[in-house]
């Protein structure tokens, strides 16, 4: 499966604490986050990271995703204050986890040199 760009925006704005479960983001926060997702992903796709598209945001990608865009938000008014500790926390922690899910895994077998 996968998920799409309001499902990643809204998980942001749980993470941060902005909306519960449920609930419905205003148009203005919904918006800001999109807006922020977009660059981020925009810059994640420039360094060969993000290799999917918004419209199908690969499950095992969500959550990272998720973190690292709601931590680099932290500073903004979405965050309470007890929070953004936790969101700067989990913001490096999704990075690291979009590192290694997006990086090419050795296959530990060693490379046949040809010599010319």
């Amino acid at each position: 499966m996968s998920q799409t760009k309001v499902d990643i925006r809204n998980l942001i704005l749980k993470n941060m604490g902005v909306i519960a479960a449920g609930e419905t983001a205003s148009y203005e926060d919904a918006a800001d986050v999109e807006e922020m997702l977009d660059l981020v992903h925009a810059s994640l796709r420039e360094r060969n990271i993000a290799l999917w598209d918004l419209s199908a945001v690969p499950d095992e990608v969500a959550l990272p995703l998720a973190q690292y865009v709601g931590g680099l938000m932290r500073d903004t008014d979405f965050a309470t204050d007890d929070k953004k500790q936790s969101l700067a926390q989990n913001m490096v922690i999704g990075l690291q986890e979009l590192f290694a899910l997006t990086s090419v895994k050795s296959s530990s077998q060693p490379v046949k040199a040809e010599y010319f």
